[in-house]
């Protein structure tokens, strides 16, 4: 089941909702001022070193630094 995050139209507020499979497409309202004009907006995440990753969590691919962006480096 994910969280999404949504951030609401009308008042601003920001705000997580756990969407289970039998939600379906249950529309989604602001906790705070009750309105239904959300957009769902992009979530960052981070990755523990207890995750599974061998080596620096910052660079789950594996790699060195010098592999660029894509692999955390520049």
């Amino acid at each position: 089941m994910p969280i999404y995050e949504y951030n609401c139209e009308k008042c601003g507020k920001t705000f997580e909702k756990l969407i289970r499979a039998s939600d379906g497409d249950k529309k989604i309202e602001c906790p705070d001022c009750g309105v239904g004009e959300v957009k769902r907006i992009f979530s960052v995440f981070g990755v523990g070193r207890n995750a599974g990753n061998k080596g620096d969590s910052m660079f789950p691919c594996g790699a060195d630094r010098s592999h660029g962006p894509a692999c955390g480096g520049g």
